[in-house]
C-alpha cells in the first residue's frame, strides 16, 4: 500500500472511454534501517505490474504500469511518478503486431520490434 507517500494522482478517461493513470510518490525514506531511495529497486513498482487505485472500497482505476519517470526536485526530496493504462491497453497494443510485406520500411521496423517485446 502506497497511500502514505501519494503526492499527487491524475485519473483520467477520454472520450473512448479508456482510463490513464499517473500517480506520484516520494521517493525517499527509511528503508531497511536505513535512509535511501524507496522504489528504485522495483520490487514494488515495476513495468507491468497491477497498480489499483481505491478510495474505500470503490476502485477508482485498475491497470498496468507502462512507464516510470524519477524526478529530482532542486531542494526536495526524490519523487518517482508511475505511468499506468487501463487493461484495454492489451487490447490497442494489438492493432501494431503485425508484420508488412510492403515496402514502408517504419512500419516494418515497428512490427519486428512488437515481435520481439513479447
Amino acid at each position: 500500500m502506497l497511500s502514505g507517500g501519494l503526492l499527487n494522482l491524475l485519473i483520467s478517461e477520454n472520450v473512448q472511454g479508456l482510463y490513464r493513470c499517473e500517480a506520484l510518490f516520494g521517493n525517499w525514506g527509511t528503508k531497511n534501517g536505513t535512509t535511501d531511495f524507496l522504489y528504485f529497486d522495483r520490487q514494488t513498482l515495476d513495468f507491468g505490474k497491477a497498480i489499483s487505485v481505491k478510495l474505500g472500497e470503490e476502485a477508482l482505476f485498475t491497470g498496468n504500469v507502462f512507464g516510470i519517470e524519477a524526478h529530482f526536485p532542486e531542494g526536495k526530496a526524490p519523487e518517482i511518478n508511475i505511468l499506468a493504462e487501463d487493461r484495454f491497453q492489451d487490447l490497442r497494443d494489438l492493432r501494431g503486431r503485425h508484420r508488412s510485406g510492403g515496402g514502408e520500411r517504419d512500419a516494418g521496423a515497428r512490427a519486428v520490434v512488437h515481435d520481439g517485446a513479447q
